[in-house]
């Protein structure tokens, strides 16, 4: 009877063990079933963009008299314009577009925390007319960009601020033939978004705010009707300004550490 027991004891275990252990067998883990890549921010990445901005450009000047090359009335450079007359201070509105590109590198602290650097050249013509005594034309013509930025990453969707230095260069052509060039530099921050479309490939929506620090430029004017060779009018003139900038840009990750 014994012997009995055991033998169907040993039927039943043999029949339900392996359905045990399958039941055992550990479930699929939910990151599994997840493209990890699509949530990975990490690495070098470079890009392009397009976007549009919109700046102003204020400062003041200053007019001399040359005669025959010689200076009767010199210009000198222009400490500030707070004390400037109003009739030698100028102020303008500028708009236009602006194309480029990027490089950076993106690196997660935490799973969801994620810190950087890009560094951004554009060619632009952001441009605006000037009228008055300094009248003409001018226009933002090229920006760099050097930022930091910090944000936070919902999976394929990264939310960031950034904050770093502008670098703008700007061209103006005057009414009297006053022509010069300028290079602006200051602080920038902004704010911006980015979503994984691939794995390697995302778009990004940037505003970026740049206060431009003054710089100072030497040039002649004429009198409309004389030889410049005869008679002309040396200008100095200061100039600061402020961009506002909204980029749209297409980044490919070049891989990950």
């Amino acid at each position: 009877m014994r012997s009995v027991f055991l033998g169907v004891a040993a039927i039943v275990l043999g029949i339900v063990t392996p359905t045990v252990a399958a039941d055992m067998t550990p479930a699929p883990v939910v990151e599994d079933l997840v493209a990890a890549p699509a949530a990975q921010w990490s690495g070098f990445y470079v890009g392009a963009h397009a976007g549009y901005g919109w700046g102003n450009r204020n400062g003041c000047g200053d007019i001399g008299i040359s005669l025959l090359n010689f200076n009767l009335i010199p210009v000198f450079p222009i400490e500030s314009c707070d004390a400037a007359p109003d009739e030698f201070t100028y102020d303008y509105d500028q708009a236009g577009g602006l194309v480029g590109f990027q490089a950076g590198y993106n690196w997660m602290a935490t799973e969801t925390f994620l810190v950087g650097a890009e560094f951004s050249a554009s060619i632009a013509n952001i441009t605006g007319e000037l009228d008055g005594l300094f009248g003409g034309v001018g226009t933002w013509d090229g920006l760099a960009t050097a930022t930091a930025k910090a944000g936070f990453t919902f999976d394929s969707i990264l939310v960031y601020g950034e904050a770093g230095l502008g670098f703008a260069g700007s061209s103006f052509e005057g009414d009297l033939g006053c022509n010069f060039e300028m290079n602006h530099v200051g602080p920038l921050a902004g704010a911006g978004v980015s979503v994984k479309v691939t794995d390697s490939m995302s778009l990004d929506l940037k505003y970026q705010h740049i206060w431009l620090g003054a710089d100072q430029a030497q040039c002649n004017s004429t009198a409309t009707a004389i030889d410049p060779a005869f008679l002309a009018i040396p200008t100095e003139l200061r100039t600061e300004g402020s961009l506002d900038v909204v980029k749209l840009g297409l980044n490919f990750q070049l891989g990950n550490p």
